[in-house]
Protein backbone atom coordinates (compact mmCIF):
# COMPACT_ATOMS: atom_id res chain seq x y z
CA UNK A 1 0.00 0.00 0.00
CA UNK A 2 2.82 2.42 0.85
CA UNK A 3 4.42 1.73 -2.53
CA UNK A 4 1.17 2.83 -4.20
CA UNK A 5 1.29 6.10 -2.27
CA UNK A 6 4.92 6.64 -3.21
CA UNK A 7 4.13 5.94 -6.88
CA UNK A 8 1.14 8.31 -6.77
CA UNK A 9 3.21 11.07 -5.20
CA UNK A 10 6.02 10.52 -7.67
CA UNK A 11 3.64 10.74 -10.63
CA UNK A 12 2.05 13.91 -9.27
CA UNK A 13 5.43 15.47 -8.51
CA UNK A 14 6.87 14.68 -11.94
CA UNK A 15 3.76 16.09 -13.58
CA UNK A 16 3.79 19.15 -11.36
CA UNK A 17 7.42 20.05 -11.92
CA UNK A 18 7.08 19.48 -15.66
CA UNK A 19 4.12 21.84 -15.86
CA UNK A 20 5.89 24.45 -13.74
CA UNK A 21 8.87 24.37 -16.10
CA UNK A 22 6.65 24.85 -19.15
CA UNK A 23 4.69 27.76 -17.63
CA UNK A 24 7.11 29.59 -15.33
CA UNK A 25 5.23 32.90 -15.57
CA UNK A 26 2.47 31.73 -13.23
CA UNK A 27 4.46 29.50 -10.91
CA UNK A 28 2.77 30.56 -7.67
CA UNK A 29 -0.71 29.92 -9.01
CA UNK A 30 0.24 26.50 -10.33
CA UNK A 31 2.08 25.61 -7.14
CA UNK A 32 -0.96 26.50 -5.03
CA UNK A 33 -3.18 24.40 -7.30
CA UNK A 34 -0.91 21.35 -7.23
CA UNK A 35 -0.17 21.60 -3.51
CA UNK A 36 -3.91 21.53 -2.84
CA UNK A 37 -4.43 18.66 -5.28
CA UNK A 38 -1.62 16.53 -3.85
CA UNK A 39 -2.48 17.39 -0.24
CA UNK A 40 -6.10 16.35 -0.73
CA UNK A 41 -5.12 13.14 -2.55
CA UNK A 42 -2.77 12.16 0.28
CA UNK A 43 -5.38 13.02 2.89
CA UNK A 44 -8.05 10.95 1.13
CA UNK A 45 -5.71 8.02 0.56
CA UNK A 46 -4.55 8.08 4.19
CA UNK A 47 -8.11 8.54 5.46
CA UNK A 48 -7.06 11.68 7.36
CA UNK A 49 -4.90 9.89 9.91
CA UNK A 50 -2.46 12.83 10.15
CA UNK A 51 -2.75 16.51 10.95
CA UNK A 52 -3.62 18.54 7.82
CA UNK A 53 -0.26 20.32 7.88
CA UNK A 54 1.53 16.95 7.48
CA UNK A 55 -0.19 16.39 4.13
CA UNK A 56 0.68 19.91 3.06
CA UNK A 57 4.31 19.40 4.05
CA UNK A 58 4.47 16.15 2.09
CA UNK A 59 2.92 17.85 -0.92
CA UNK A 60 5.52 20.63 -0.78
CA UNK A 61 8.34 18.08 -0.92
CA UNK A 62 7.67 17.76 -4.65
CA UNK A 63 8.38 21.44 -5.12
CA UNK A 64 11.65 21.65 -3.21
CA UNK A 65 14.24 23.77 -4.99
CA UNK A 66 11.63 25.46 -7.18
CA UNK A 67 10.79 29.16 -7.30
CA UNK A 68 7.68 28.57 -5.19
CA UNK A 69 9.63 26.63 -2.55
CA UNK A 70 12.32 29.29 -2.42
CA UNK A 71 9.66 31.99 -2.05
CA UNK A 72 8.46 30.43 1.21
CA UNK A 73 9.81 31.84 4.43
CA UNK A 74 12.79 29.88 5.67
CA UNK A 75 10.85 29.06 8.84
CA UNK A 76 8.05 27.54 6.73
CA UNK A 77 10.50 25.46 4.71
CA UNK A 78 12.13 24.27 7.94
CA UNK A 79 8.71 23.40 9.37
CA UNK A 80 7.75 21.39 6.26
CA UNK A 81 11.09 19.55 6.35
CA UNK A 82 10.62 18.73 10.04
CA UNK A 83 7.03 17.55 9.52
CA UNK A 84 8.20 15.29 6.70
CA UNK A 85 11.02 13.87 8.80
CA UNK A 86 8.66 13.24 11.73
CA UNK A 87 6.19 11.52 9.41
CA UNK A 88 8.89 9.23 8.01
CA UNK A 89 10.30 8.46 11.48
CA UNK A 90 6.87 7.62 12.88
CA UNK A 91 5.72 5.47 9.95
CA UNK A 92 7.90 2.40 9.68
CA UNK A 93 6.55 1.55 6.20
CA UNK A 94 7.97 4.84 4.87
CA UNK A 95 11.55 4.19 5.96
Amino acid sequence: MISKVVNLIHALVVGTTSILKVYPDSVSLKAAYFITLIKNALKDFDQTQQDPEVYEALAWMGLKNTISWNNLLESQRDNYNQLRQNFISNNINCQ
